[in-house]
């Protein structure tokens, strides 16, 4: 089981299909009448995902950023949190392969800053931000490249859980650059996990947050709560949660309770130290990520023109632990 979030390099095509799914059992008396029973109460997704274009050559040039200057400032409302940071230098040629990863610990209700540890080099137009909430998880945070001798500061809003998106306006891949062609990335990490032997995490385009979702109501007594999400009219279970932050009554709580690991049943559960009291009304704001599977063992690549290629269809199946 992996925690990596799928590289969607350049060239994603529209349009992205997303379809949830359940399954009923149906059992019929002689008399005709049926008794219809749910095999699970939150939906498993089907996504489809195409690729107009991928390079197979390498979009990387020069050398490494050597590293990030991270800090906070004061200012958002998220609970502390430790960030894993890579930087790029970006040129008119291109992006530099990614400096090697780094955390920095952010205290409670600030915001994560980022700028590069060495001078830039000549022909430098600025550098590019990758921001993730754990190892492996780094997605780019601006849209364009941020000017060399400035700093990068994370949104009040967060960061940015929703790769596919982003992908369409800038000029980058939304995942570190590695030295290999988008190509390579997309097919290596399918090969990576086997087909659909593994599982990882997807970022949907359009369905990554919720805000001031109910968690539950205090009783005095009970201390574990599920994370879910309300969709129109239906209420689903989150177990890929990211940006956490809780609310007592109405307040944000900067300390005072811990989330479940990552990639375990347990992601999506809010545990407090202390029980919250009777009538407590809990909520919690967060964005999410869907672990998700490859629907097949084969994917068809195919070169159209030299160095590009095409892939018209990879299908990933979500599923829950």
């Amino acid at each position: 089981m992996s925690n990596l979030i799928l590289p969607i390099p350049r060239g994603v095509g529209w349009d992205v299909k997303k379809t949830p799914n359940f399954s009923t059992i149906v059992q019929r008396a002689k008399s005709g009448r049926a008794v219809f029973s749910p095999n699970y109460v939150n939906p498993l997704w089907d996504f489809e995902l195409s690729w107009a274009y991928l390079y197979d050559t390498v979009k990387t040039t020069g050398t490494p950023t050597g590293g990030s200057t991270t800090g906070s400032t004061a200012g958002g409302s998220y609970p502390a949190t430790t960030y894993y940071v890579q930087t790029t230098w970006v040129t008119t040629s291109g992006e530099s392969i990614a400096s090697t990863e780094q955390t920095q610990a952010v205290a409670a209700s600030h915001l994560l800053t980022v700028a590069p540890t060495s001078a830039a080099p000549s022909g430098v137009i600025g550098f590019n931000v990758y921001v993730g909430l754990w190892s492996g998880g780094e997605i780019l945070q601006n849209a364009s490249p941020v000017p060399a001798a400035n700093t990068w500061t994370m949104p009040a809003t967060g960061l940015v859980s929703n790769p596919i998106n982003l992908s369409r306006y800038t000029p980058f891949d939304v995942t570190p650059p590695l030295g290999i062609s988008g190509l390579q990335k997309l097919m290596g990490f399918f090969m990576a996990r086997q087909g659909g032997y593994d599982s990882f995490l997807f970022g949907d385009p359009n369905d990554n947050y919720a805000s001031a979702a109910p968690l539950g109501t205090g009783d005095g007594t009970t201390t574990a709560f599920q994370l879910s999400r309300i969709y129109g009219t239906a209420q689903e279970t989150i177990q890929n949660p990211m940006h956490v932050a809780v609310f007592v009554n109405g307040t944000q709580q900067a300390s005072g309770y811990s989330l479940g690991t990552l990639g375990t049943s347990q992601g999506g559960v809010v545990t407090f130290t202390s029980a919250p009291t009777s009538g407590a009304v809990l909520t919690a704001s967060f964005s999410f990520l869907f672990r998700v599977r490859f629907a097949e063992d084969n994917e068809e690549f195919s070169e159209f023109m030299w160095q590009l290629w095409n892939l018209k269809k990879m299908g990933l199946q979500s599923l829950k632990l």
